[in-house]
């Protein structure tokens, strides 16, 4: 397994390896493990960082007691309607129903993210 990102500082000849964990088929136990062999290589990565949607922030805790840098994200995803054309933004993972008043289809084609916020983890 590779990481999503890898970035080489070239002044300092730090690599980062930094995964990133979507909403729809996320696995704690799976994420921990695979960002751990990234921390074991460290050869080629030293400095590991994890950013996980914001609706998981309760796991947050685990990945920086484990020593990872933490970062939250969260976005607002746009759909458009096949049927009519209407745009629809959705802030939940699966797909919407149209919200035309005529036409409720579920046929809707996922056009991107419209907003998205993105922050560092800190304990309180």
């Amino acid at each position: 397994m590779t990481p999503d990102i890898v970035v080489t500082n070239l002044i300092s000849g730090v690599t980062t390896a930094i995964e990133i964990e979507n909403d729809i088929q996320w696995d704690f136990g799976k994420s921990l493990r695979q960002i751990k062999t990234y921390r074991k290589n460290t050869s080629n990565f030293q400095k590991v960082v994890i950013i996980i949607p914001k609706k998981y922030e309760r796991f947050a805790r685990y990945y920086k007691s484990e020593g990872f840098e933490v970062y939250l994200w969260e976005a607002t995803r746009l759909w458009q309607c096949m049927k009519c054309d209407t745009k629809i933004p959705s802030k939940k993972t699966g797909k919407p129903k149209c919200t035309k008043q005529n036409c409720k289809s579920t046929e809707l084609a996922l056009m991107g993210l419209e907003t998205h916020k993105f922050a560092p983890f800190k304990e309180e």
